[in-house]
Formats: C-alpha cells, structure tokens, sequence
C-alpha cells in the first residue's frame, strides 16, 4: 500500500509468492535495498526459480509432509456429468465436503442450479470475489461449519483454506488454468488423514500442446512434496523469463538453458564491476558414467540443487573439498567429480576439446580412445600418448586408449592436461 512508510524495514516475508505480480514485487523492491527477503511458496514461478537455480538467490526446500498426510489422488479426464454426480455423491456418503471450481461469475448461478438437478440432496453454496463481505463471510463460515455439501467458487480457494472435511475437488475447464495454480487448488484437499480426490476436467475435443504438457504433468507429480518439481516443469514450458523487466516469461530455450544461465551470470557479475576472463567450456566426452544415483541422494529437488552446487564450483580446491563430503559413496559420484575436476583443468589448458572413440564394428578398437585436440602445438607429453601429425595441425591432436593408459587412467588424463595448462 501506497500510504505505509517504514522506519527502518529489516525483515519482509513474502507468503505465497506465485499469487504477486511482477508490479508488486517491484514496489517491494523498492524498498527492501537493506532488507533480509524470505519468499515462501509450493509451486514458484518460471523467473525466481531461475533466480534461484543460477545462484542469484538462496533456495532451501522443506519436503517433510505432516503426519498422516496422504498424497492425493488426481483424475483428469473430458467433463461428463456423470462423473461429477458420481465424485460428489462418494464425498457426501463418507459425510464429507467437496469444491467445484467454477471461475466464471457471470454464469454460476446457472451453474448451481444445474448442479441442484444433478444432486438434489446436496446443499450448495456460492463463493466469489464480486460478493460483498458479510454474504461470502456467512457462505465460507456454513462450509466451514459442515452446513454446506458443495461450495461452487471461482478460484478464490486458491491458498490458505484448510478445512479437514473437504477432500474433493473438482475444477471445470481444468485446461484455461496454470500450472502452479492448479497444484495449489489441488493443495485445498487432502488436508487431514482422509484421502483427498482432484478430479481436472476439460471439454475440449482435442487438448492443445501447452495445456496438454500442464495436465500431464500435474498427473506424473501427484506424490506429496511435488510442488518444486511442477516448478521445474512449468519453467520448461513457460520459458524462465527475464531477470530485469517486468516479462514473466521468456523464450531461453532459443539459447539453451545452461547457456543463458551462464550468460545471465556474465552479466549480472558485469553489472557488479567484477572484472574476469571469458569463462571457457569444453566440450568433454569420456568413457565413465558420472552422476548422482537415487541410491546417494534419493530426493529429486536434493539432487537438483548439488547438481546446481557443483555447477558453479570455479575453484578445484573447492572441489576437493565439497569431493569428501561424499567420499566412497559410490563410484558414479566419485566419476562426477573426476569429470568436473578434468572440466576445470580443461578449462586453464590449451585444449579445445576432449573426444571419445567407442570400440565398435567399425574400428579395431579392444577398449575406448581418447583425443585430445588443443589450438597450440603439444609439448613432450608421456609416451603414452601418441601425437597426430595431420597436416595444417600439426602436434594440435594426441591420442591414447583406456588400455594403455590403464586402471589409473582418470589420474594420468589429469596430470596431462595440467602439462598443457595455457600461458597466462
């Protein structure tokens, strides 16, 4: 609000962030310059998970649900009345209570008076934003209270009811919704011990592919805690917007999303006054299988965020050290982090690129090759490594195989290409 002025703001909590508007983030802004900023929400849009996975801002996940929480059941399918009757008539039978989600003001009477037909002993109410206060405040208190079977409103459920006796939802022209803010009327269900029910229902003939990418994934992330993962999705449908300006949404994926992330890095450093050198990525391919296995970090978002983690390490001391937090874990991680410590020194050397020639039936190879292809002539590197003289490139290429380099293979690529470490 315009009128309220703050002595000296310190801290601003940001509830249900998804629900603020770019505008009012940036009115915000404006005044939190030396403010600590918590934002808090389930499902956080395409731009400040962006923010977040590119290291711009912190992110922590909670992912413990309460106590006897169980996950709730989705249903997404073309409306029938019949399974409206049938959805609303198993809530009631169990003396429970059920949202219908009807986001069109000027038609829910028509609509409440169809649904009476349908279910002539169901007690229905109406809930919407255009009503005044004392009307909508008598209707939710009824619901709340047990008095009503059927609370008909627009999506002005979205966040903060939590009424243990209502399990099932059912939201009408499910395909016209967002993604986050179909999870979070999902979140309105389910609330207590009883299993929730969501039924999503759409009308159209033949769904178009956005509104098909966002039902399907709503169905694949059903399990309690999925809210960061539709996240993800919905930043890979949406685009992850722009970091300045009021654009919510953009088109990274032109650019590739590693690519961007690192330019926008670049150029938030830039903006900063921290001078440094291009950062050089090289291409790398290498017979190991390295990675973070279910086994180790069994959470999706966990894994996600020391992918992240491990992405932005510059430093190899660093890397040594985040390496013995997770020492003899498993070998895929241990090849993850002989990957990104190679990567590193690649990086400082005169190497273009790090190839891998596979043993196949088109070659006479009795175990993987690998090239190293440089912009500057080889020194004298270990004998091991035979130097190619093709001409116009001449002692650019030196090649060698896992077999000749033996079961220390991973160590010696190491210490050659710190022998090729570029010139300062």
């Amino acid at each position: 609000s315009k009128d309220v002025a703050w002595k000296k703001l310190g801290l601003i909590v940001v509830d249900e962030e998804q629900r603020f508007g770019v505008k009012a983030k940036e009115t915000l802004t404006a005044m939190r310059a030396h403010a600590h900023v918590l934002t808090m929400t389930a499902t956080p849009i395409p731009r400040t998970l962006n923010l977040s996975l590119s290291g711009v801002r912190d992110i922590s996940t909670i992912l413990t649900p309460p106590q006897e929480r169980k996950s709730v059941r989705t249903v997404i399918e073309r409306y029938t009345p019949a399974m409206v009757k049938e959805a609303i008539e198993h809530e009631m039978a169990r003396n429970g209570q059920t949202y219908y989600i009807y986001n069109r003001v000027a038609s829910i009477e028509h609509r409440k008076n169809e649904l009476q037909t349908l279910l002539p002993k169901a007690r229905i109410g109406i809930a919407h934003g255009q009503m005044d206060e004392q009307p909508l405040s008598a209707v939710m208190h009824a619901f709340d209270t047990g008095e009503i079977d059927v609370l008909l409103a627009t999506t002005i459920v979205e966040n903060g009811l939590d009424i243990p006796t209502a399990n099932t939802m059912i939201v009408e022209n499910a395909s016209a919704f967002g993604l986050a803010e179909l999870y979070q009327l999902k979140g309105r269900v389910g609330r207590s011990h009883q299993q929730g029910h969501a039924y999503f229902l759409y009308t159209e003939k033949m769904l178009d592919h956005d509104a098909r990418q966002r039902l399907t994934a709503l169905q694949e992330a059903s399990h309690l805690g999925a809210g960061f993962e539709l996240a993800m999705k919905d930043m890979e449908i949406r685009g992850v917007g722009n970091f300045l300006g009021k654009e919510q949404h953009g088109h990274a994926v032109r650019v590739g999303l590693n690519l961007y992330v690192r330019l926008l890095n670049q150029a938030s450093r830039e903006l900063e006054g921290v001078e440094e050198l291009p950062e050089r990525d090289i291409p790398i391919d290498l017979p190991m299988e390295a990675r973070i296995p279910e086994t180790v970090i069994t959470d999706e978002g966990e894994r996600i965020l020391l992918y992240q983690k491990l992405a932005h390490i510059r430093e190899i001391e660093q890397l040594h050290e985040e390496r013995e937090k997770y020492a003899d874990t498993h070998p895929s991680v241990a090849a993850l982090f002989d990957l990104l410590e190679i990567k590193l020194l690649a990086a400082q050397s005169t190497l273009l690129s790090i190839d891998t020639t596979y043993p196949s039936k088109h070659n006479t190879l009795t175990s993987p090759r690998i090239t190293l292809t440089a912009d500057e002539q080889l020194p004298a590197i270990s004998p091991e490594w035979d130097v190619l003289y093709i001409k116009g490139a001449e002692r650019k290429k030196a090649r060698s195989t896992t077999e000749i380099l033996g079961s220390a293979w991973v160590k010696k690529l190491k210490e050659t290409i710190q022998q090729l470490e570029r010139a300062v």
